[in-house]
């Protein structure tokens, strides 16, 4: 291999010589050093360069790096929106950091001001000796200042308008208590300090602005609440509105499957104009006729029915199969009754003498009694025949028109099942004893249907004609909440039985309509004043007229249902002026 130098001799190297054995030996024939390799640059090092940089700005990767420096941390003079943020930020953390310090020196401020005004009173040229020992003590400030390093700081108040802002609405909030919590903070300290100092901005160099930035300071907590309560009633409509004891009734119907309406939910006055609005609509009709089949659905649950309507195909088919069950007890079982047997029977006896005239009285009673204590008596058994018997004739009994037959009857009728549970027990038919029980349940809460069905518009019970059922049952009993039926019962009164009765249905709808229509006509001829072109102003009433029914179509629907019920913003607490005096206090003797 030959190789040419620069003053034109040629080397011969033999085949295969390596490039760094040629370059030595070049570099010794012209008289030079051996040429030393460059440090090849790790990965950290380059990345450094290209990031951080080190001497001249000469990378894509220094010029990112010295942007982001200059545009957040900053360097000489504030001309970024970067540096510019940062002496906000620093402005607001040593405003809040005053305002605090403000805090302990408020006594001292309040006992200057009153000594102040003293003073002025008694028309004082120097300040007396109070004023003198109060001006003495140490300005908490200062102390704030004189702390090593951070103390300075405390000093310092952003440039420019934006600047006197900040400094004032920290101030403000360190003085509501920086441990009180954001909402304090922002409704006692941040809001108040910005009105407070626009105020102050207005009425700058007059007389007005010490009054001016005490005013808007102190109006505005109140501001902001009647803001709140009016985004609230939009929002939320019944936000803490909910009676929480009627909830708990609307709770027990929902859990037997009934959904009242939103209005019938929330009922009272409070929910007046909502029921309104859905009778005035066929989809909230639709609403509240659903709830009250959901509710005789669940009022025949409790005598083991599927059906929805307390029709007499219904209650006939109830009727007997519960009947089977009496039947398969009392079949093949003759009593043996015990001494709580004859007790029961007679008190059902005793009642009814009481309260039956002796011309009108049913043997019924008295014969039932006298077979229970002879049988007691001898210890002969009452054979299944006569105890089928009895119960036949005393469940009829139970839904007499008569007061006394009909009470004594449910008493009599307790007594005699309680004789065939025993007696089944004795038999060694322990399963039977738990079907009869809830058998006994059923068809008692059947004879309450059955009379409630009686005023029944097509096989829809209403809680008032099953609540009086009930109470002809046992006022005891209901008002004790025992049974199946009394707790839905309860409830659906308090809470399905809430339409307002000021006037039929269609009445109710033919108000909606009156009403539409007359703001529409008001709306379109108000547009026709201001001189808008008429089929503009036609199309304005148009609108105005339809809005009632929109607006009601909408709060019957499911969304709108929901709407209505939504607790999304709670109820804002009331404020005092005492209250937002004493937080905003600190604040305003800065000022």
């Amino acid at each position: 291999m030959e190789v040419e130098l620069p003053d034109g001799r040629i080397l011969e190297f033999p085949d295969g010589t390596s490039q760094d054995v040629m370059k030595a030996a070049i570099g010794r024939l012209l008289g030079k050093a051996p040429a030393e390799a460059a440090p090849e640059r790790t990965f950290g090092q380059t990345l450094y360069e290209n990031v951080i940089g080190s001497g001249e700005v000469d990378t894509p990767g220094e010029r990112l790096g010295q942007t982001i420096y200059e545009n957040i941390i900053g360097s000489g003079e504030a001309d970024t929106p970067g540096e510019r943020l940062g002496q906000y930020i620093r402005g607001g953390t040593a405003a809040v950091a005053r305002g605090i310090a403000d805090v302990p020196a408020l006594p001292v401020n309040l006992a200057q001001l009153g000594a102040m005004g003293v003073e002025k009173a008694l028309g004082m040229k120097e300040p007396s000796m109070l004023s003198r020992g109060l001006a003495a003590l140490p300005d908490t400030r200062e102390m704030l200042a004189s702390i090593p390093v951070i103390g300075p700081q405390s000093e310092y108040v952003a440039p420019g308008t934006a600047g006197e802002y900040i400094a004032t609405a920290g101030e403000f909030a360190g003085g509501a208590g920086a441990a009180a919590g954001p909402a304090t903070m922002m409704r006692y300290g941040l809001l108040p300090g910005v009105t407070s100092e626009a105020a102050g901005q207005l009425t700058e160099g007059t007389a007005l602005e010490p009054y001016a930035r005490t005013a808007a300071a102190l109006a505005t907590p109140f501001a902001v609440n009647a803001l709140q309560n009016k985004v609230q009633s939009i929002v939320s409509p019944m936000s803490g509105q909910l009676d929480p004891a009627r909830m708990q009734a609307v709770e027990t119907l929902r859990s037997a499957g009934v959904t009242p309406t939103a209005g019938q939910t929330v009922g009272g006055r409070v929910a007046q104009n909502q029921l309104y609005r859905e009778a005035a609509t066929e989809r909230g009709r639709g609403l509240a006729d659903e709830a009250l089949e959901d509710f005789t659905a669940a009022a025949l649950k409790s005598v083991g029915s599927n059906g929805r309507r307390a029709t007499p195909e219904v209650l006939e088919e109830a009727a007997t199969r519960i009947g089977r069950v009496f039947d398969e007890a009392a079949t093949g079982v003759d009593i043996s009754p015990s001494m709580q047997d004859l007790s029961k029977m007679s008190s059902a006896l005793g009642t009814y003498r009481e309260m039956a005239p002796r011309v009108t009285s049913a043997p019924i009673f008295e014969n039932i009694n006298s077979a229970l204590v002879k049988s007691f008596r001898s210890g002969d058994p009452i054979p299944a025949s006569n105890v089928a018997s009895w119960r036949s004739t005393l469940s009829k009994l139970t839904t007499s028109a008569d007061t006394a037959t009909r009470q004594a009857a449910v008493q009599a009728l307790d007594a005699v099942d309680d004789a065939i549970n025993s007696s089944l027990v004795s038999a060694g038919k322990p399963e039977m004893v738990a079907q009869l029980s809830k058998a006994r349940n059923q068809y008692r809460n059947l004879l309450a249907i059955e009379r409630a069905a009686q005023r029944a518009e097509g096989g829809i019970l209403t809680p008032a004609q099953l609540r009086t059922a009930l109470l002809m049952q046992g006022r005891r009993r209901y008002v004790q909440g025992r049974g199946d039926l009394a707790p839905i019962t309860r409830a659906g009164t308090e809470v399905l039985e809430s339409l307002p009765q000021s006037g039929t249905q269609p009445r109710t709808i033919a108000q909606q309509l009156s009403a539409g229509a007359a703001g529409g006509t008001g709306a379109g001829l108000g547009a026709l004043g201001l001189g808008v072109d008429p089929m503009l102003a036609t199309a304005v009433g148009a609108a105005a007229t339809a809005a009632p029914a929109i607006r009601n179509q909408f709060l019957s629907s499911p969304v709108g249902q929901k709407y209505f019920l939504n607790q999304l913003m709670s109820q804002a607490k009331p404020l005092s002026a005492g209250r937002a005096g004493a937080a905003m206090l600190p604040g305003l003797l800065a000022q």
